[in-house]
């Protein structure tokens, strides 16, 4: 079956394939232009934009453990100014949809870099990176708290041109509640999820590794939890979801869709493997095409259905 389709909606953005890289693991793009054609991709996804200069944290931020990685990266960025100067004309030259990630640590820097956002052009979607630390509420994460988390979704909303989709943490009462809040707002879909919140100790110091104590687990270890938050949303959400945490090959991928996701985010995987994406995609391709699949929005939910294909 040569001529199956692989391709996705948001809105009224098409995408070419499911498969796109997770926020914060694959840089603007540029560092994998040479690896191979990034228009072979679904699309591509920034990682995370501030509207000014922001270090992140200090070392060490990144550790490996067993199946996977712990990252306290603290979400550095050059800011909007260089973004626009040396990210955006490299973006402008790719013929997939552009999703741009944005964080900050108060609504007004979202409203603020949206609005300069408005002004470009090549830019497709906003994600929406909802797990930054709110300094307006003591440093709680916005989507730890319902308030701030409507608020900033609202804020956007009201703001951006672009359809706006919002990347959700699993480390919250419920992120369930907190997709059908976002759906209830207006959000043109919901990435499942952030990273999980782990730890390590180095025994020979007798302290954490990390400065900041706890990091972001992600990584195939993950894949199972986030399987089941993707099963769980899809149950209840009718907006699109983009799953992401664990996929790292053709059949994470496959699951990912029929457990109920319309896009795919591919993280760590692309640290281990540099072809992690093109094989996955190839992958998925020869799966439809072996079950005489024509179409992969077929397969989008059909493990919660009783009939088969």
């Amino acid at each position: 079956m040569s001529d199956v389709d692989l391709s996705v909606y948001i809105k009224e953005i098409k995408f070419p394939n499911p498969v796109l890289p997770a926020s914060g693991t694959f840089g603007f793009g540029e560092e994998f232009s040479d690896i191979y054609d990034l228009n072979i991709l679904g699309g591509i996804v920034t990682k995370s934009l501030r509207l000014n200069y922001h270090p992140g944290n200090p070392q060490p931020r990144l550790y490996e453990v067993p199946c996977g990685l712990l990252n306290s990266i603290g979400i550095p960025s050059e800011g909007y100014e260089y973004f626009k100067d040396h990210y955006l004309p490299f973006l402008n030259k790719l013929s997939i949809p552009k999703v741009i990630s944005i964080a900050g640590n108060t609504i007004g820097e979202y409203i603020e870099l949206i609005k300069y956002l408005n002004k470009d052009t090549g830019i497709d979607i906003v994600e929406l990176n909802v797990s930054c630390p709110n300094l307006e509420e003591q440093g709680r994460t916005f989507d730890s708290d319902k308030d701030a988390l409507t608020k900033v979704v609202k804020e956007v909303l009201a703001s951006s041109k672009y359809p706006v989709i919002v990347k959700l943490s699993p480390n919250v009462d419920s992120i369930l509640a907190n997709a059908k809040l976002v759906e209830r707002l207006g959000a043109d879909g919901v990435v499942i999820a952030n990273t999980l919140l782990g730890m390590a100790i180095d025994i020979n110091k007798r302290r954490p590794v990390f400065k900041n104590i706890f990091a972001g687990l992600s990584g195939p270890c993950v894949k199972a939890q986030i399987l089941r938050l993707v099963w769980e949303v899809a149950e209840e959400v009718k907006i699109p979801i983009i799953a992401s945490g664990g996929i790292s090959t053709f059949e994470d991928a496959v699951e990912f869709l029929l457990a109920g996701a319309t896009l795919l985010q591919v993280g760590t995987a692309n640290f281990f493997n540099l072809y992690a994406m093109p094989e996955i995609i190839d992958g998925i391709r020869e799966y439809l095409d072996k079950n005489n699949v024509s179409d992969i929005k077929q397969i989008v939910g059909l493990a919660r259905k009783e009939k088969m294909l």
